[in-house]
């Protein structure tokens, strides 16, 4: 450091993606395990977290062009984009989510999950998916209703169905459909960067499936 400067302290948001810190679920998962939703950890290596990176960035940047603007049909699957290494741990991350699920199930049990990061949930990539759209229009058309549009009961009942519709969507079966949440998740990007900024250049971090639980109303949530 030159004379007379101090060191630059972390901010509240470099802390929190720091290794180890206490708001990570791997940190504090281990304090009520027995009391909260079964959870699998899965480590992610620094080259992973890195192949995810890529894959992330190439993911948003197509799924943000206009229809004709990607190019060639290579162009528009990201996986394509990866280098060949990259490609491998990607696929391999793959199967070990698909196993993780299948640990979660037990005795052949088909289970779905929550994925997220060590630091944070990649909630906002379903609205780079089609699959809120479809869930939203099901839920839209398979009630019906004798006020007009702009009635308070329908007005209510389509916003619960946009949320409901943003929460499943973030329910996932295979280690594809994790992956997709993954990959266009802004907030997923930016903690895999970020964090590299405060652990000394490593990007490996920890991803955690936690058993879906279809009694929890996305309506009735209390944070």
């Amino acid at each position: 450091l030159m004379a007379g400067k101090s060191e630059r302290k972390p901010t509240p948001g470099e802390q929190f993606l720091t290794h180890g810190h206490f708001s990570q679920i791997s940190e504090w998962l281990p304090a009520v395990a027995d009391i909260t939703f079964a959870t699998e950890i899965l480590p992610l290596s620094d080259a992973e977290a890195r192949a995810l990176a890529k894959l992330n960035g190439h993911s948003r940047r197509l799924a943000q062009l206009r229809p004709g603007q990607a190019g060639t049909s290579k162009d528009v699957d990201p996986f394509f984009m990866l280098s060949k290494d990259s490609e491998n741990l990607i696929l391999g991350l793959e199967k070990r989510i698909n196993t993780a699920l299948r640990n979660l199930g037990g005795h052949g049990e088909e289970v779905t999950a929550f994925v997220r990061l060590d630091t944070r949930s990649p909630k906002d990539g379903v609205f780079l998916l089609t699959r809120v759209n479809e869930l939203v229009r099901k839920a839209i058309l398979a009630c019906g209703f004798t006020a007009g549009p702009w009635s308070e009961e329908v007005q209510s009942y389509d916003v619960a169905c946009v949320h409901r519709a943003i929460i499943e969507a973030q329910r996932v079966k295979s280690g594809r459909e994790a992956l997709d949440l993954l990959r266009h998740s802004q907030r997923v990007e930016a903690d895999l960067v970020l964090g590299q900024t405060v652990n000394n250049g490593r990007a490996s971090t920890n991803l955690a499936l936690r058993r879906w639980d279809n009694r929890v109303n996305p309506l009735c949530e209390l944070r």
